[in-house]
């Protein structure tokens, strides 16, 4: 079974993605701000993390980069619900797998999970936007 971390503030959005994943055969495990997201991050190790970008206390914008200069690699997909093209640059050059706009459409989510940790070589995730805002 892989091992999904999901950071969210919106407590809905972290009940209704955990149980969804779960539903699709992932162990997830939650937090509700970036400062947690980096202590669990640090003691356990993840296939997929899964993160709104603006997380209270440390944002994936300030996240990411620190514990990638720690070594981890652990492969991510950023959602928010922020549409600016600024939120939507910033996000991108963190280099995550995928990036969404919420609302999430959850068959896209299980179709870029899917392809993350099942690691299928043979269609490439595109990194578009799928929930339609460009």
């Amino acid at each position: 079974m892989y091992r999904v971390l999901l950071a969210d503030d919106d407590h809905f959005c972290l009940r209704a993605l955990k149980k969804y994943l779960g539903d699709i055969g992932c162990n997830v495990s939650i937090v509700d701000n970036g400062n947690d997201a980096f202590e669990v991050m640090q003691r356990e190790n993840f296939d997929l993390f899964i993160g709104n970008y603006h997380l209270p206390g440390k944002s994936c914008e300030r996240l990411i980069p620190e514990l990638r200069a720690r070594g981890w690699d652990t492969p991510s997909i950023l959602m928010t619900g922020d549409i600016t093209e600024e939120t939507e640059r910033n996000a991108r050059q963190l280099s995550p797998v995928f990036f969404f706009v919420k609302p999430i459409n959850l068959p896209d989510l299980k179709a870029v999970v899917y392809k993350v940790l099942e690691k299928d070589k043979t269609t490439a995730v595109s990194n578009e936007n799928v929930s339609g805002t460009k």
